[in-house]
């Protein structure tokens, strides 16, 4: 099914080797699109378009609805509508989004640069390198939007932290997943810097590298009001995300631990 377009307005201009969609202004029921876009390629490349076709495009204050892009990336789902600006350089299965300033209408914001390997074959193993600069959203809107790009990799404890904040570097391939994250929420922060492997069943993964927790209230992320606000740092090592399954050793220090409304403080933890 193609995009039901209501008005279009470029300067065009076409050759053998290139297609240039300068002052692009493009509109739907529901998108409506500002851009420069160019196209450039061989006569031979238009047969493998997404994988040989070199795309440049400045896309400024547009405003897409997620039904319309679903058209041309099946991956994406529901009803969102995003406004966006930033430079994509690529082809559609390898590109680059630079200067990237997103936000929906549902409350997700996302600025930073990102990588996309594989976006459109997704089964040939999708990869995505981020360098985020703010990423605020909830675990069910990210999930909802991207059900398996994000919604198969983030662990379903996720949805304990509400509207969420975080920033870092993010690098997902088929089998591992490499997180430098510094992550803010209304209970609490974390930071990490985890090798997740073993990520096709994301709940059950193996993980290994360093954590923070900053004033994390963990009696809501184990479901026991027993346990209150809890801080320290160090080094963990196990597999499981969630509190049935979690198999997991820690070595470090516990700053503050919070347990039938009694702080303990200064505990050096090795178990």
């Amino acid at each position: 099914m193609g995009l039901e377009v209501t008005s279009l307005t470029t300067d065009f201009s076409y050759s053998k080797t290139a297609m240039h969609f300068k002052n692009t202004t493009l509109k739907t029921r529901k998108s409506h699109i500002k851009a420069d876009i160019d196209f450039n390629y061989k006569i031979s490349d238009l047969s493998s378009f997404n994988d040989k076709v070199q795309i440049k495009a400045i896309f400024d204050k547009s405003k897409i609805a997620v039904s319309d892009l679903k058209k041309y990336y099946n991956e994406l789902s529901g009803k969102d509508v995003i406004d966006l600006s930033g430079n994509l350089n690529g082809k559609l299965n390898n590109f680059h989004l630079n200067k990237l300033s997103l936000k929906s209408k549902k409350g997700i914001k996302i600025n930073g640069d990102l990588d996309f390997v594989n976006s459109v074959n997704y089964e040939r193993g999708f990869i995505f390198k981020g360098d985020l600069k703010n990423v605020t959203a909830t675990y069910k809107e990210l999930k909802t939007i991207l059900p398996n790009v994000l919604g198969r990799r983030l662990p379903t404890e996720f949805r304990k932290f509400g509207e969420f904040s975080a920033e870092g570097l993010v690098h997902i391939t088929p089998e591992k997943i490499d997180a430098k994250v510094n992550l803010k929420s209304k209970i609490g922060g974390i930071v990490s810097d985890l090798q997740i492997s073993n990520i096709d069943d994301i709940d059950y993964a193996s993980y290994n590298g360093e954590v923070e927790l900053i004033k994390l209230n963990i009696g809501v992320l184990l479901n026991n009001p027993l346990f209150g606000i809890t801080s320290l740092k160090g080094d963990v090592k196990g597999t499981g995300f969630k509190l049935e399954n979690i198999n997991t050793s820690f070595i470090g220090k516990v700053s503050e631990l919070n347990f039938k409304n009694y702080a303990y403080n200064a505990i050096d933890a090795n178990g």
